[in-house]
């Protein structure tokens, strides 16, 4: 996921992205970012908490501090139900 700063952009009148996550490294892909590995990180975010804590982070590009970004079981539970598929509901 890559992201720019558009207060810098607008200083200098160039956008730079940077990279701020890198699904392969900070998921521990193993392979490209592909539909089967989507689907087997959804299983190890509902197993894993600390995964899910990073990624919904990650998610908030960032915002706060990783170790107050708590989530109780039945939201870990939720994002990784999420993630694990491709069709999207409204409430």
């Amino acid at each position: 996921m890559y992201a720019m700063n558009v207060t810098a952009a607008n200083e200098n009148n160039r956008a730079d992205w940077n990279l701020t996550v890198d699904y392969v490294r900070d998921y521990d892909l193993q392979d490209y970012v592909t539909p089967n590995e989507m689907h087997a990180l959804a299983d190890r975010i509902k197993v894993n908490t600390t995964l899910a804590e990073l990624y919904q982070w990650d998610e908030s590009r960032k915002h706060g501090e990783l170790a107050d970004n708590k989530m109780k079981a039945k939201d870990i539970k939720d994002l990784g139900c999420r993630l694990a598929t491709s069709e999207a509901y409204e409430r």
